[in-house]
């Protein structure tokens, strides 16, 4: 798939990187690295989409010149994914077991909701620095019910070191495919990266 201008993902997860080389979207990829503390008066929908946001502004640092040998103007793709349940409590990355467990034991035999924003922007190298000149955001949203889960089935995953890096604790594409029972939804968007509509900011540009 063609696009005007060259596209940047702005991470290095290798989920969203394969979902755009499975539709053939051309791409390089620049890590980005920044904190991601929520802080107590944000709303989940605030902190996510602060979190595509801060990447695309930390990403201009280190976007050097060698970036747009191609064109002056590039695009820059930046997501954040969380888990999020009924209570409105965020699920990030587990900092060990029992976090994991304590997520976990919420999430068994119940529905839980992934959420994924998406940010495109548009940046041009201007007087030797890089700058956003527009951007566009997305947020996508997907049920997802768990089996019940006993202590040992999450130990056992636990030692895996599958759920370690993962938002809620899981991988549908991978060993966490087996306690879902069901989606409603976008299943990319549970994987990291919503396809359909990370397309439709590309093609906006």
């Amino acid at each position: 798939m063609q696009f005007l201008y060259p596209i940047i993902l702005g991470s290095t997860s290798p989920r969203r990187h394969e979902l755009l080389n499975q539709c053939q979207i051309l791409h390089t990829v620049q890590s980005i690295h920044i904190d991601e503390t929520k802080t107590e008066q944000e709303t989940p929908t605030d902190y996510i989409l602060r979190m595509v946001n801060d990447k695309a502004k930390s990403a201009l640092t280190s976007l050097t010149a060698d970036f747009f040998e191609q064109s002056n103007t590039v695009l820059l793709i930046t997501a954040d994914t969380i888990g999020v349940l009924k209570s409105g409590q965020v699920l990030q990355k587990p900092t060990n077991f029992d976090d994991a467990c304590q997520m976990w034991q919420q999430m068994s035999d119940n529905e839980h909701h992934v959420w994924t924003a998406v940010q495109v922007s548009q940046i041009q190298h201007i007087d030797n620095t890089a700058k956003i000149i527009n951007h566009q955001q997305r947020l996508v949203k997907t049920s997802v019910q768990f089996i019940p889960l006993t202590h040992s089935m999450m130990r056992d995953y636990w030692h895996t070191g599958e759920p370690h890096d993962k938002a809620g604790g899981y991988a549908i594409q991978g060993m966490g495919a087996m306690w879902v029972k069901a989606i409603n939804g976008s299943y990319s968007n549970v994987v990291g990266l919503p396809i359909v509509e990370t397309v439709e900011l590309l093609k906006h540009f």
